[in-house]
C-alpha cells in the first residue's frame, strides 16, 4: 500500500472517527497521529489501556510499558513511533484525544526451518497476529504463480525440487517473501564396477546453502562388519566419524558437499550402502 493511500485511509478513519485498522511487517516501524494533540494540552498514549507515556508541556513521563532505557517507543505531542515490530506488539493503541488504532503485526516463516532435504513435509506460515481469518494469498516458486491454498498455514507435503525458490505471502497489501531451499541428494540406487576394483558410492549436495549441514551417516546395510559412519561436527569443520577398514575407506579431513566414500575390491555381494545426509539438521537463520 503506498504511502499515500496509508495516509488517506487514516485520514478517513478519523473523520469518521472511527478505529483506523492497519496491518504492517514484522521488523519495521510504524508512527501514528493523534489527530488534535497540541503541546499545550498534553497527550497521554495508550496499547490495550496500559500506558505508554503522558507528554504535558514536552515532559514525558513513562508508563510501566515503557521503562526506563526502553527504545520500543518514541512518543511525542502528536504521533507516537513503534520501532522494530513484533507480533506482541500487534493490538489497540490509543491517545487520549480519540484517536485508536487496531495494528496487526505481519511475519512469515517456514517450520521446521528454510532449509529442508527433498521428500520432507514443511509448512508456510503467514502469521497475521490478531485477526486469524485475515484472507491471504501464497506466490509458488518459480516465477510467482498463484498458489491453491489461502490459508494462513499451509502445509507442504513431501517437498520436491519445484517447491525450492521464493515463497510470497500477500495479505492486505503487504509482501512478504520467504526462501525455502529443497536439498535434494546425489546419489546412486545402483553401483557398476569391475569385480576387484575400488568402487567410489556418490553422495554430495547439488549446491552450496547459506547454512552448512550439521548431521548425517553413512550405513553399510549389506557389510555388517562395517560400522556405521556418522558426520562429526564437535570439531570446526564437518568430518566424518568412522574407522577405515579392509572395505570401506572413508573420506579424511573437512567435508563441504562431498560425502563420498570408496569400497576396497569391489565384489558382487558389495550392493550400494545407504547414504543417508540428515540435511534438515542445519543451522538455524
Amino acid at each position: 500500500m503506498s504511502t499515500f493511500m496509508n495516509i488517506l485511509f487514516l485520514v478517513l478513519h478519523i473523520l469518521l472517527g472511527e478505529c483506523a485498522v492497519l496491518y504492517r511487517k514484522a521488523g519495521t516501524d510504524l508512527t501514528i497521529q493523534c489527530d488534535g494533540a497540541s503541546s499545550k494540552d498534553g497527550v497521554e498514549w495508550k496499547f490495550k489501556d496500559e500506558r505508554i507515556a503522558k507528554i504535558v508541556k514536552g515532559f514525558k513521563l513513562r508508563g510501566p510499558i515503557f521503562p526506563s532505557g526502553s527504545n520500543k517507543y518514541h512518543p511525542d505531542t502528536d504521533s507516537l513511533r513503534i520501532t522494530r515490530l513484533e507480533s506482541s506488539d500487534s493490538g489497540r493503541y490509543s491517545c487520549s484525544q480519540g484517536s485508536e488504532y487496531d495494528v496487526h503485526v505481519v511475519s512469515a516463516f517456514v517450520q521446521p526451518g528454510t532449509v529442508l532435504p527433498q521428500s520432507s513435509d514443511a509448512e508456510l506460515h503467514c502469521n497475521v497476529e490478531g485477526d486469524t481469518k485475515a484472507k491471504v494469498q501464497w506466490l509458488r516458486p518459480p516465477d510467482g504463480q498463484l498458489y491453491h491454498e489461502r490459508k494462513q498455514i499451509v502445509p507442504l507435503k513431501s517437498l520436491t525440487l519445484k517447491d525450492n525458490g521464493q515463497w510470497t505471502c500477500q495479505v492486505q497489501g503487504l509482501q512478504i517473501n520467504i526462501t525455502l531451499t529443497v536439498v535434494g541428494l546425489q546419489t546412486t540406487e545402483a553401483v557398476e564396477g569391475t569385480v576387484g576394483r575400488n568402487v567410489v558410492l556418490p553422495c554430495s549436495l547439488p549446491q552450496i546453502t547459506s547454512r552448512r549441514v550439521v548431521g548425517g551417516k553413512w550405513e553399510a546395510v549389506h557389510l555388517p562388519e562395517v560400522s556405521t559412519a556418522t558426520l562429526d561436527n564437535t570439531q570446526k569443520t564437518l568430518q566424518w566419524k568412522g574407522l577405515n577398514t579392509s572395505r570401506v575407506i572413508f573420506t579424511n579431513g573437512p567435508l563441504s558437499i562431498n560425502y563420498d566414500i570408496k569400497l576396497i575390491k569391489y565384489s558382487l555381494e558389495m550392493k550400494v550402502d545407504l547414504c543417508v545426509l540428515w540435511s534438515l539438521m542445519v543451522e538455524r537463520s
